[in-house]
């Protein structure tokens, strides 16, 4: 269905062993890994025949898939998302930000939207999903923060549906909030944000 997003959600098995680095790359791994089999699956292709190429942006494709996706994570949690059209996803562990942060990068009705709360928690959230927004909306183009941050992702009356960027266009935005358990059982809240030409329905599954 044209306008579908599936997003999955799973943490990636690590080693208290592994460095940093290794941490990074098993975690790269295993989200690539759940990619290809999971197109593989939906189009009825073995996984070796199904060769990762880049654009010239640098955003990951398969060529010949009907399917595309985009991957983010946090810590070991990943979130990779998938539809028939162009997709960027963000997800953001929600904790204690720096409020310089917002100064630097949010528009000034972002900042409002932040501001317009008096309790820290939601304070908190509304960062995130702008952040985690702005993210969304950049892989969705392919690029990194390099590519501006100077467009709304809300208002006074919250986040919105539609960006527009002076760049790269209009885009379609949808953010949620979810929590994840870590291997020392503590719950941890999540914000996630999509970012389509068109959305009209996403499916959330964690595994």
């Amino acid at each position: 269905m044209a306008g579908k997003i599936d997003v999955f959600i799973f943490d990636a098995a690590l080693s208290d062993e592994m460095s940093v680095a290794q941490r990074k790359r098993s975690i790269s791994a295993a989200a690539h890994a759940f990619v290809r089999k999971h197109i593989s699956d939906a189009e009825g292709v073995a996984e070796d025949k199904l060769q990762l190429s880049y654009g010239i942006s640098g955003k990951p494709f398969y060529p010949g898939s009907g399917v595309k996706f985009n991957i983010s994570h946090c810590g070991c949690t990943v979130a990779a998302a998938f539809s028939h059209g162009e997709v960027g996803v963000d997800i953001e562990a929600v904790r204690r930000f720096n409020p310089l942060v917002a100064e630097r990068f949010f528009t000034e009705a972002e900042r409002n939207y932040v501001g317009a709360s008096s309790e820290m928690g939601e304070r908190t959230r509304r960062f995130y999903r702008i952040w985690t927004a702005k993210e969304a909306c950049l892989k969705l183009y392919g690029v990194g923060i390099g590519g501006g941050l100077g467009f709304d992702t809300a208002s006074g009356d919250g986040m919105l549906k539609m960006i527009s960027t002076e760049k790269y266009g209009s885009a379609a935005l949808y953010s949620a909030d979810f929590h994840r358990q870590n291997a020392d059982g503590e719950t941890i809240p999540f914000c996630l944000s999509l970012c389509s030409d068109k959305i009209e329905y996403v499916n959330i599954l964690h595994i």
